[in-house]
């Protein structure tokens, strides 16, 4: 079956001859650039179809309801299959998400919870499916559309069933699961020594599947819309795991009809007509294609100097680089912007190689031309020599992840800075959104950082793919976690990088030339011990298996008719040859490589001595620390900086603090208390300032959020006046640590502060100093009940409350660990002031 949402009609197949006169069009006419949107119809949809899956597992909880997994989640609906004797409505129910045993009916974000009801009666098989959603479903917003003989297709991988009588069995119900027609599970296959890796290839292997059900790339299932950017990595990552190649080309269409508003979204056009074009060798489609896609070179906006200027609208609403705005590690967007002037030549040379191809020599000299002088002021104006980094645009001194990393991605950073650079961007960790991460990977792998890559992907934080496993997610996500993107949807294929990541780099397998006649094998060892896989092509599969025992690396290759490969093998200080089957390979050292001076195909095996760079110790580091809440106490309980303000209950003063004014609860019973949880599930932080002025026998807690010993975080002062922090993951499983007894003097003004983090977990401070320390503690079940100022489960009780008596002042929490220049700042500035002028550390 066809997708049919587009009402599209075959292109024709169009001739290529030498050098159409059209193709010969000035690149300042634009008009003309177009033409072929208009004298050509659009093609159809790629096929998909829906597949017939049973459940894993079916249980009846104790209300009779039946709980049904199908292991996975994937886009479509159900069809019953009521036994004789069975009738009457049954109610069933949709989830992707699921929560103490059951789904969830009150997901974050757009995760989807549906729920439909139908009429059963025996023998006689009815289809349910979910009531069309009002956002994604309708054509004149924009949205795919599947066919309509389907019924509505949601994502899922629970059912619940109520009013089944009988017994449900998996004969009796199935999911009728929507996937290109044309899928092979088959295609590839990847396995290394890290089986976090291992994983976190499946998951994106499978998230690619399941994310072709509309027959055109589409964004997730909010909007279920084309984006250039989205569609260019679901393209690549396609490419890895499937022979198909129809999905790509009608989304790549699509978009040059409907395009989208994001800047650096276009030139991702002339990414994706390349990357058919190196794997196919389809130049016939090239050409067809060619001069349209010179509008997403934004030379519209080419200056005098030869870069690309953004006016006031364009600063702030469409040069994006990096989504959601919170992933943009603080860029400083001006009117030449590096990132967009980075995709801008990116695209300029994908131009020149597309035009060499379809022997466009005028074009190659003009675009050529014009690449070196926008190379040239790139460099001038926006590189920093004494640094070795770039900045974020002419104007600033800013130095963001994303200034540097796609530079370096792109082939544009000084070759003597490479190295460099991409030791700085290992140091800053994943400071980038799952889109950008793609090229932030690819830098890495690129420059030898390889390692640090393999660490970044499956790094103990929220900001990594082994989150995603962790979390148990079976599609992967738009963002690295909830609270990046609260309306984030649990199944976004631009979150699948690895998917490409894996095989291009870690197995090595990479075209060299269009259609794959010539392969590049350059595996980067990233830390393992072993790799292997298979890479479809469409002159067959690439099959690769390399192990390292030891100092010795062994490559074995094994190539489809009709392929060479040109062989990059690790080198290192201990490698003087290159061996296959006893005999040495002539081989050129090119910087971390030798490279074999002669192509090979069939199947062949090389040995290299090789020694890992041996590092002291690769530290990923963590989300970085975003101020979320903060209760300043000048006079109210507000929140400054958010939506949580308190409720002020009991006695409750304001004073003269030590960070402006405070809370002083003069009497028991005082207390602080927001409806809302600020704290994050894991990697989080809470500091304040506090003077104790009497103390009862009891605990005095300070802040936090507690139910009983089941869930919450809080920090307190003991009755020894030490110091403790707790941490309650759940399952009656409690961490807490603390410092000595006597640490708090009364009347004194003291800063605690406590952190939580997957990497190091949990940490106890005093005025700065780190007094207790659990590495066990990664995380809080979440209870929404945070309070300053009393034990929180009993701040509307009347019972004994471990009341603060005294002052408290400048609590605040973030999302993300303080690095110590942070915690510096806040003790010696306030809360508001914890990241002026810090250094990364």
């Amino acid at each position: 079956m066809r997708n049919l949402c587009s009402r599209q009609r075959p292109l024709p197949a169009g001739e290529y001859r030498g050098t159409p006169s059209h193709m010969r069009t000035p690149l300042a006419s634009v008009a003309t650039i177009l033409s072929w949107l208009v004298m050509t119809p659009c093609l159809s949809a790629a096929p998909v179809h829906l597949v017939d899956e049973r459940p894993v597992n079916i249980v009846q909880t104790e209300s009779g309801v039946y709980l049904v997994d199908f292991g996975r989640v994937a886009f479509g609906n159900v069809r019953l299959h009521p036994p004789p004797g069975v009738r009457g409505e049954v109610v069933v129910h949709f989830g992707e998400a699921f929560a103490e045993g059951r789904i969830d009916r009150n997901p974050p974000g757009t995760v989807r919870y549906l729920k439909t009801s139908v009429t059963v009666v025996g023998g006689a098989p009815v289809i349910a499916a979910p009531k069309p959603d009002g956002r994604n479903t309708q054509q004149k917003r924009g949205a795919i559309l599947t066919p309509a003989e389907w019924g509505v297709v949601a994502p899922f991988r629970w059912l619940e069933i109520e009013g089944w009588d009988g017994e449900l069995r998996p004969e009796h119900v199935t999911r009728r699961a929507a996937y290109a027609a044309t899928w092979d599970d088959d295609a590839a296959a990847f396995e290394s020594s890290d089986e976090m890796l291992n994983q976190i290839w499946e998951l994106c292997r499978y998230s690619i599947k399941a994310t072709t059900f509309a027959g055109v790339y589409v964004d997730g299932d909010r909007e279920r819309i084309p984006y250039e950017a989205d569609a260019y990595l679901n393209q690549l990552s396609h490419y890895y795991c499937d022979h198909d190649v129809q999905m790509a080309r009608d989304t790549f269409d699509h978009l040059m009809k409907h395009g989208t508003w994001p800047t650096e979204w276009a030139p991702h056009m002339v990414f994706m007509l390349h990357a058919d074009w190196m794997r196919t060798g389809d130049t016939e489609w090239l050409a067809e294609r060619y001069q349209s896609v010179k509008s997403k070179l934004l030379l519209d906006r080419r200056g005098p100097d030869g870069l690309i200027h953004s006016n006031a609208q364009q600063i702030k609403r469409t040069d994006i680089v990096d989504w959601p705005a919170g992933e943009r590690d603080r860029y400083e967007f001006k009117e030449i912007n590096t990132v967009v002037n980075a995709f801008h030549l990116r695209a300029t040379a994908l131009m020149i190689q597309m035009a060499r191809g379809l022997g466009l020599d005028h074009d190659v000299e003009e675009f050529t031309a014009l690449g070196k002088r926008s190379y040239a002021e790139f460099q001038r104006q926006l590189f920093d020599a004494e640094s070795g980094l770039y900045r974020d645009g002419v104007g600033t001194e800013h130095q963001s992840v994303h200034a540097n990393l796609f530079p370096l991605a792109f082939g544009l950073a000084p070759e003597s800075s490479r190295e460099k650079i991409a030791q700085w961007l290992g140091s800053r960790g994943m400071r980038c959104s799952v889109y950008a991460a793609q090229y932030l990977m690819e830098a890495m792998f690129k420059n030898g950082a390889d390692d640090f890559a393999v660490a970044m992907m499956t790094a103990p934080n929220r900001r990594s793919w082994r989150n995603m496993v962790r979390a148990g997610t079976t599609i992967t996500w738009e963002a690295w976690d909830q609270n990046y993107k609260p309306n984030q949807d649990w199944n976004h294929a631009w979150g699948a990088a690895p998917a490409n990541l894996l095989p291009r780099y870690i197995l090595g397998a990479e075209a060299l030339t269009p259609g794959w006649e010539i392969a590049r094998i350059r595996p980067c060892i990233g830390g393992l011990k072993y790799a292997k896989g298979k890479v479809p092509t469409p002159r067959g599969p690439v099959k690769i298996d390399w192990t390292l025992e030891g100092e010795l690396l062994e490559l074995s290759v094994a190539l489809p008719p009709g392929m060479t490969a040109q062989i990059e093998l690790p080198a290192s200080e201990v490698a003087r040859v290159v061996e296959s089957q006893g005999q040495v390979m002539n081989a050129t050292r090119v910087g971390d490589r030798f490279i074999l001076d002669e192509t090979v195909q069939g199947d062949v095996t090389f040995t290299v001595r090789y020694r890992p760079k041996r590092r002291e110790q690769i530290v990923v580091a963590g989300p970085p620390a975003e101020l979320i809440g903060h209760w300043k106490l000048d006079g109210d309980a507000d929140d400054a900086v958010g939506s949580r303000d308190g409720l002020v209950g009991g006695i409750v003063h304001f004073v003269p603090g030590k960070v402006g004014r405070a809370a002083t609860f003069q009497a028991e019973g005082g207390f602080i208390s927001t409806s809302e949880n600020p704290f994050p599930q894991t990697d989080f932080s809470i500091a304040a300032w506090v003077r104790l002025k009497s103390q009862s026998s009891d605990k005095s807690y300070i802040a936090g959020t507690q139910k009983s010993n089941l869930a919450g975080a809080f920090i307190r002062i003991e009755p020894d006046r030490s110091v403790s922090a707790t941490v309650l993951p759940g399952g009656g499983v409690i961490a807490e640590v603390a410092s000595i007894p006597g640490t708090i003097t009364l009347g004194d003004w003291t800063h605690v502060a406590m952190t939580v983090s997957e990497a190091d977990g949990l940490k106890l401070y005093v005025d700065g100093v780190l007094v207790g320390e659990d590495v066990s503690a990664t995380s809080q079940a979440s209870i929404k009940n945070f309070t300053i100022g009393r034990r929180p489960d009993r701040a509307l009780s009347v019972s004994d409350g471990g009341d603060w008596l005294g002052e408290i002042d400048d609590v605040a929490v973030w999302d993300g660990v303080l690095t110590s220049s942070q915690l510096k700042n806040t003790i010696d500035k306030g809360a508001a002031h914890f990241d002026e002028g810090v250094s990364d550390d």
